[in-house]
């Protein structure tokens, strides 16, 4: 049945808010990764690696404001030391980041609690303090700086660079570097469009796609609200003695048609999931279909008289007949080109159709009954 007229405009107002989170999370975090798998295998070659000892500094901040001083900024204080290298501080000592009581600096507007973190300022301007005293302390830190070579699929060669970042731990760093020599070899994923772009791994996380499920139910069942008060609005004008089987009808628009033909057969002929995720869709996509329109063949047989539980038993019992149906025409499908899918689909759904109608007739075509 259509929902209520007061109910529609607040349905509406879910579908357009869902959809809205839906689309911009999908293009935020999915469609991306979904870019990333078309991203092309080659075998890369490391060329020069060699780990990269800088300084990496931070303020380290006292409980009490800047009263009478006139000091740097910690952010320019930090920058300036960062530039100094490691390598030319043990040869020289004035190229060492400062010390002491040329470390200190002012860290500028504190927006924390005055309380926050143990500290009570005795400066303190609400709930922050205007300047406050810092003293910058560096230490060495390690990047493994490393070049991979590869030829692409028209057998041009590409350098990538890359220096990840290790933190304050030699040993980690010199591990990395051990573990990729000098020509040897790694897999890695270069854009087709821009080769110098190279990804390690192209694999669909988990979370991302779980969170976008939160998304997408409470916008399903919107749409499927909306489309059973219009398929039920357009019944009444066009054909009023179908009224009666909206709710099958829709069921059979969304679960025997959209969800495995237009939303599930797309992303398994893509191959945007793993080999066991095929296996999983080539079965789920004919049985998703055939329990979408298990409901219309159940509610046929009881109008033709048909008991519940012989309705039950015949409908379930012939659901393997849609099923073998469907199953052969999306293998071939799977592998077949857009036109060929087009006819497929076309053909496959027609034989859904008429195996649905010779189900619903079967008691009428024998002239038989079964009571129980």
């Amino acid at each position: 049945m259509p929902c209520p007229d007061k109910y529609l405009g607040h349905w509406i107002c879910v579908f357009i808010l869902f959809m809205t989170a839906f689309f911009a999370y999908f293009f935020k975090k999915d469609y991306p990764e979904i870019l990333h798998s078309r991203y092309i295998p080659a075998v890369m070659t490391v060329r020069s690696i060699e780990v990269v000892p800088r300084y990496c500094c931070d303020p380290d901040c006292a409980c009490e404001g800047i009263q009478g001083l006139v000091l740097p900024s910690c952010e320019s204080l930090q920058t300036m030391a960062e530039s100094f290298s490691p390598m030319a501080c043990s040869a020289n000592s004035s190229q060492c980041p400062p010390s002491g009581a040329a470390a200190g600096c002012n860290n500028g507007r504190n927006y924390h609690s005055c309380d926050s973190y143990g500290c009570s300022y005795d400066s303190c301007s609400g709930s922050k303090i205007n300047q406050q005293l810092c003293q910058l302390e560096c230490d060495i830190c390690y990047t493994v700086s490393y070049t991979l070579e590869f030829q692409d699929r028209h057998k041009r060669s590409w350098n990538a660079t890359f220096s990840p970042f290790f933190g304050f731990n030699i040993n980690d760093a010199n591990s990395f570097k051990a573990g990729h020599p000098i020509n040897s070899t790694i897999v890695a994923y270069y854009k087709p469009s821009n080769p110098s772009i190279v990804l390690f791994t192209i694999n669909f996380r988990a979370r991302n796609w779980g969170i976008l499920v939160i998304f997408a139910l409470p916008l399903f069942i919107a749409t499927a609200v909306l489309t059973q008060y219009a398929l039920a609005d357009f019944l009444k004008m066009c054909s009023p003695a179908l009224v009666h089987i909206d709710t099958q009808l829709n069921i059979a628009l969304w679960i025997g048609i959209i969800w495995p033909f237009i939303i599930l057969l797309p992303i398994l002929m893509k191959g945007y999931v793993k080999p066991s995720g095929k296996t999983i869709l080539k079965v789920l996509i004919p049985l998703i279909t055939a329990i979408g329109w298990l409901p219309l063949v159940f509610y046929r047989l009881q109008k033709l008289e048909w008991s519940k539980i012989g309705s039950t038993v015949l409908a379930f019992t012939f659901l393997l007949l849609p099923l073998g149906v469907l199953l052969p025409c999306m293998l071939v499908l799977v592998h077949s080109s857009t036109a060929s899918m087009s006819i497929g689909i076309v053909v496959g759904a027609l034989l859904l159709v008429l195996t649905a109608f010779m189900t619903a007739s079967w008691r009428q075509i024998l002239t038989f009954r079964i009571y129980w």
